[in-house]
């Protein structure tokens, strides 16, 4: 696919988006409230989402950090949506 303006970066996606400037393939925890309010429109509702797993990496004496712990587990809230 060519296009004119690539970014890794979500939030810059999600703004081009709003401003009309094409369509993006961003996680759904970051257009809900878009979605919702009508400020976008899913284009392709049934497409496979592949690739997308959430993989944490970190010592195991972080593990039981409860901040850490709780990161963690609001990650996999989050993305576990998608699944």
């Amino acid at each position: 696919m060519r296009s004119r303006f690539r970014t890794d970066n979500g939030q810059m996606l999600l703004a081009a988006a709003r401003a009309g400037l094409g369509v993006v393939l961003v996680p759904l925890f970051m257009v809900e409230d878009a979605l919702e309010s009508g400020a976008l429109e899913a284009v392709l509702p049934d497409f496979p989402h592949e690739g997308g797993d959430l993989q944490i990496f970190m010592p195991p004496a972080r593990a039981g950090i409860a901040r850490v712990r709780a990161l963690v587990n609001f990650l996999f809230e989050k993305f576990d949506r998608e699944i």
